[in-house]
């Protein structure tokens, strides 16, 4: 997905609704970690963001009251595509940092009017500091990439996986743009 577009059209939607606190969303790298581990291990993780299938994208234009990507709060977000045997999703982004955001925490004004940390050109809210956790408490879910702290010898494994990464996203990128 592309964020700028997803920009635009959080804009056009706050203006159209009258929503006074719809955030911009930016690329979270922890974001990308935690959804590329997903892709490796086909398990659904936990954590202070919402999972979105790919699919759901067609809510933008068919169905933008109950489009996730359209809720005022999220402010960052990663997007992969499933390429090894998982069969839950062919793709899917993670949206933060609310896990289950609710209708009731739109504000309704002005665009930008209920701005607590500034507005954007385009008068979306300034993303909101990202929290990450350092340490998680989990019973059953494994612990997230984004949870673990690096020591210095993995940073040469982290770059080359970070390198393969990027690759994999622009190999899904043009794949996904070739079918439109």
């Amino acid at each position: 997905m592309n964020v700028r577009i997803l920009n635009e059209h959080r804009a056009e939607y706050a203006e159209k609704m009258g929503i006074g606190n719809m955030h911009e969303l930016k690329f979270d790298e922890n974001l990308l970690e935690t959804a590329y581990s997903m892709t490796t291990s086909c398990e659904n993780k936990t954590g202070d963001f919402e999972f979105v299938s790919g699919s759901e994208r067609l809510k933008l234009t068919q169905d933008p009251e109950n489009a996730k990507f359209l809720h005022p709060m999220q402010s960052y977000i990663a997007c992969v595509g499933y390429y090894s045997s998982c069969e839950n999703f062919s793709s899917f982004c993670l949206l933060a940092p609310y896990a289950n955001p609710t209708k009731d925490q739109t504000k309704f004004g002005k665009m930008g009017e209920y701005c607590t940390h500034g507005v954007t050109e385009t008068k979306l809210c300034k993303a909101l500091p990202r929290v990450v956790p350092t340490t998680t408490t989990t019973t059953s879910n494994p612990v997230t990439d984004s949870s673990v702290q690096k020591d210095s010898s993995m940073e040469n494994d982290s770059s080359i996986q970070r390198s393969n990464l990027i690759t994999l996203v622009l190999t899904f990128t043009i794949i996904m743009l070739s079918l439109f």
